[in-house]
């Protein structure tokens, strides 16, 4: 047992680390720079900028504390890439144990299903958006993405292993039901100073940045798994 959560910790250590690092240069390149315009367009609101000269002349307004511009900022999103990775790498590992023998073909199958459920389902309700743009409160946006990763990853749970069709018909409610009803506790109403060509270019960008570390920390975890599978089973023999 012991062996078994030591090859689970290190293949997620080692799939979060590639995924982490590998989505921070994806986005280095294709996502930041985009949030960057999107910054300027905010700086230049009305709006922005009447609340950053109220919150100059205000003496209690509090400083927000935001990591620094250049290395700074990029070295914070490094490392909650890693975290991120070595989380989502630690639930995917162990679901991954729980099948066996899996190899790098099967964890980039369980890295796609955790794109789906985590990034893709979630993005139909509530697509990734840039400063500027206020889509409904930040805490409900928050909860209806954890609403719709764990829906629908119980959801794909449900029709992939299971053989009878009322349960698969629960597990395609699961999937369904959340891209039903979430759309409604959403206001989208609210345009923001940000174009809409930019805001498409960030979703489709985002969307590929976390597809590819999804199947990165899957295939990762997957042949690290296998590999140290097969050296413990090896030494055993011995």
């Amino acid at each position: 047992m012991a062996a078994a959560f030591r090859r689970i910790f290190f293949a997620a250590i080692i799939g979060g680390l590639v995924a982490g690092i590998l989505l921070s240069g994806i986005q280095a390149f294709r996502v930041l720079p985009l949030v960057w315009q999107a910054e300027k367009y905010e700086a230049m609101a009305p709006s922005r900028q009447g609340a950053v000269q109220s919150n100059r002349e205000s003496p209690l307004a509090a400083a927000e504390w935001q990591p620094a511009d250049g290395l700074g900022r990029f070295f914070h999103t490094v490392l909650f890439n890693i975290l991120s990775g070595i989380g989502f790498a630690l639930v995917l590992a162990a679901a991954l144990a729980m099948r066996g023998n899996p190899d790098w073909r099967e964890g980039l199958l369980w890295g796609a299903g955790g794109f789906v459920a985590f990034s893709l389902a979630p993005a139909l309700n509530i697509p990734p958006v840039l400063p500027g743009m206020m889509p409904g409160d930040v805490a409900t946006r928050q909860l209806l993405w954890a609403v719709t990763g764990i829906a629908t990853a119980s959801g794909l749970g449900l029709v992939v292993f299971f053989r009878r069709p009322a349960i698969k018909g629960a597990g395609a409610i699961l999937i369904a039901a959340p891209l039903v009803f979430g759309e409604a506790l959403v206001d989208f109403s609210q345009a923001g100073p940000v174009p809409a060509e930019l805001a498409a270019s960030f979703v489709s960008a985002t969307l590929a940045a976390s597809l590819l570390f999804w199947l990165a920390m899957g295939g990762c975890s997957g042949y690290v798994f296998s590999r140290l599978s097969a050296s413990h089973g090896s030494s055993r023999n011995q």
